[in-house]
């Protein structure tokens, strides 16, 4: 199978998220150092995902039909990944990211490709 690189599969998640009534915005993480030898941190937190967004969710009756936001947090990664047997530092902020996005509720999760998003959105 022909590997698609990360920001191939990045634009077609974009365009995904929509039919599952759900806004992603990109988020880059990092540093970057001035000519003064400054850091500047960007980004929500190491380990964060790629793209972070809301999903509009439809509550029961019994919360009177209210529609909420739910967070999404999706780490984009290229069509031939599969998790490391020994994850490195950054992995394994990434995974701490998703595990605790996950135990607050949100939706989280790893997506190689358009179907994988569509399984993390439904």
């Amino acid at each position: 199978m022909k590997k698609i690189s990360e920001s191939a599969v990045s634009d077609n998640i974009l365009a995904e998220a929509r039919k599952y009534n759900t806004i992603l915005f990109r988020n880059n993480v990092g540093l970057c150092t001035t000519r003064d030898g400054s850091v500047i941190r960007y980004g929500l937190h190491k380990g964060s995902a790629d793209f972070i967004g809301l999903k509009s969710v439809l509550i029961t009756p019994e919360m009177v039909g209210t529609t909420l936001a739910v967070f999404v947090s999706v780490e984009v990664k290229h069509s031939n990944w599969k998790p490391a047997k020994t994850p490195s530092q950054h992995e394994i902020e990434q995974n701490n990211w998703r595990d605790q996005m996950l135990k607050r509720g949100a939706i989280a999760g790893y997506v190689t490709s358009e179907e994988d998003l569509a399984k993390l959105l439904a």
